[in-house]
């Protein structure tokens, strides 16, 4: 049979890679027709779009519209996926995030055979839906906590660390529904990874991908420690897709030509082809909440799977089981407060460590996502027929 898959992603697609490979991935399976519900992506990047899937898009209530444009298009998001997902009529029916649940809500109480499946890019603590910005999610996640969660079939956070915190936050939750799904990037990235390295005289190339701000990483640690440095044969590339103002004006102001700051980042299709470029990928996250500190953001496991060693700050415990110094590509705790204590004859150097690439893939953990929805939709089928 064909088996119709629907996705509800309230944020741009262009913004969360895992969301991306997901839809790739179940738009490459021949038996899957995949239509994804999202909203416009409002910050000039390459409009994400595959072959085999269906991408229905509502205006995305940014801030820099009028207040009651943003109501406006608040309000007609759960409308427009509930009509798409009624003409859709999916057989299984995933959202991610709170922001997404409403108009699956509104559906399944008339689609009562769908499955229905939710996933997290990050955890939330329950404190955030108290927040007066975040009103609207904290209605939506009263009818998750009420219904959606008792009706899902598969719930899953990025990690073991989350998925034990969400537990304990919704109690309500039957654990065995409960997974970790790992933001991993695509198995094809391998081809393009880097084994090179530093000869003598040659700069160890660092580089930091994704959002920065002075409050909630430690750039300004890493910057300054290159700045008070003697040593030339040491470089940071900055890759920055989000950030504050005040951010953006201090990094714009650098004039170290060992520190180069890229607005805007890079399209996630080109990732692999400009990491494999470096030799160290930076994790500057200074864990100011519990869901960065129980965090091991997909840009580990992208710093891996194309060969470069990782740094990561002491704060940061989600990142600590991968940790590793006896094989490259390394995994290892820096504390960016103490950056002078750095040992970078020891970082520098590889010798006499054997190669142990990175091997998971988003593959491997999706296949798993799509084993489980085979077996409820056939065991459906099967009981459909019977009847």
């Amino acid at each position: 049979m064909s088996i119709r898959f629907a996705v509800v992603h309230w944020f741009p697609l262009e913004q969360y890679p895992p969301a991306q490979n997901l839809l790739v991935h179940f738009s490459k399976q021949p038996d899957f027709s995949v239509l994804a519900c999202s909203t416009d992506n409002d910050r000039d990047r390459e409009p994400f779009s595959h072959a085999g899937l269906t991408i229905a898009r509502s205006t995305f209530p940014s801030r820099n519209l009028h207040l009651m444009r943003r109501i406006f298009w608040s309000a007609w998001f759960p409308v427009f996926v509930l009509w798409r997902l009624i003409t859709f009529r999916p057989h299984a029916l995933l959202y991610f995030e709170p922001h997404s649940s409403f108009p699956v809500f509104l559906y399944l109480i008339f689609a009562r055979r769908c499955q229905l499946l939710i996933h997290y890019h990050e955890y939330r603590d329950p404190s955030e839906y108290r927040h007066p910005g975040n009103r609207l999610m904290a209605i939506y996640h009263e009818f998750e906590k009420r219904f959606l969660y008792l009706r899902a079939d598969w719930i899953s956070q990025t990690n073991g660390d989350r998925v034990r915190m969400f537990l304990a936050d919704n109690p309500e939750v039957a654990p065995e529904k409960m997974r970790s799904m790992s933001n991993l990037p695509p198995a094809q990235w391998k081809e393009q990874c880097s084994s090179a390295w530093p000869t003598d005289g040659e700069a160890l190339k660092l580089v930091y991908v994704g959002a920065v701000s002075r409050r909630d990483t430690y750039i300004e640690s890493a910057v300054d420690w290159i700045l008070r440095s003697r040593d030339r044969a040491i470089s940071l590339d900055l890759y920055v897709n989000n950030t504050d103002a005040e951010t953006e004006e201090y990094l714009k102001a650098l004039t170290d030509p060992r520190i180069r700051f890229c607005n805007g980042g890079v399209d996630y299709e080109n990732l692999p082809e400009v990491l494999s470029k470096y030799h160290v990928g930076l994790i500057l996250y200074r864990g100011n909440t519990r869901n960065y500190i129980f965090n091991a953001p997909n840009k580990l496991f992208e710093y891996l799977i194309c060969g470069l060693d990782v740094w990561y700050p002491p704060t940061m415990l989600g990142v600590k089981p991968y940790a590793r110094d006896d094989a490259w590509p390394r995994v290892i705790e820096v504390d960016f407060e103490k950056m002078g204590s750095l040992d970078l004859d020891r970082l520098r150097s590889r010798e006499g460590l054997p190669n142990v690439p990175w091997t998971k893939s988003c593959e491997s953990q999706l296949s798993i996502l799509e084993a489980e929805m085979r077996k409820v939709i056939e065991a459906e089928s099967s009981a459909v027929s019977i009847q």
